[in-house]
């Protein structure tokens, strides 16, 4: 992942996530989390902030010393025990996020030191985004982990880093 755009994913997730609350969940072919509440000081967003869990992931109960370099370290989760895990974090607000060092995994940080842990790296797929629904057009907001280790943004032409 090129550092470049890694200070820009890094700096879009943080206004897309950061002082945000874990929301709740949004079925369909992938599980997603919704994100609201952002305390961003400058401007709230309009619309819903979602992440798809197109990848394993997990949520540990402190920072490990390491963390997986792909889906193939993730234990397989069935989805009632993925809902399960998502209701537990309901409410908690997200006071870090980060990408991986060298892939864009993507870690955040919760209010009670828990770290919610997606998977970033596939040679063939985008293993998560995150982006803004209902937003309107003039207003795209995406951060999307793509295959072979990069990432990409959209952001309003009006966001400075």
């Amino acid at each position: 992942m090129d550092e470049q755009d890694k200070r820009i994913g890094e700096a879009t997730l943080d206004r897309l996530c950061k002082g945000a609350q874990i929301g709740g969940i949004r079925f369909g072919p992938i599980l997603q989390i919704l994100i609201g509440g952002s305390d961003y000081e400058v401007e709230p967003l309009r619309g819903q902030v979602y992440l798809n869990l197109g990848s394993s992931w997990r949520v540990s109960e402190t920072r490990p010393t390491s963390f997986p370099n792909g889906e193939n370290e993730l234990p397989d989760a069935a989805q009632d025990e993925q809902i399960q895990t998502i209701c537990s974090i309901r409410e908690r607000v997200i006071t870090k996020v980060e990408l991986g060092e060298t892939e864009p995994h993507l870690i955040l940080t919760l209010d009670d030191e828990r770290i919610v842990f997606v998977n970033g790296k596939h040679d063939q797929y985008e293993y998560w985004d995150i982006g803004v629904a209902f937003s309107g057009a003039e207003e795209t907001w995406l951060v999307v982990a793509c295959p072979n280790g990069g990432i990409t943004v959209w952001a309003p032409k009006t966001f400075v880093i």
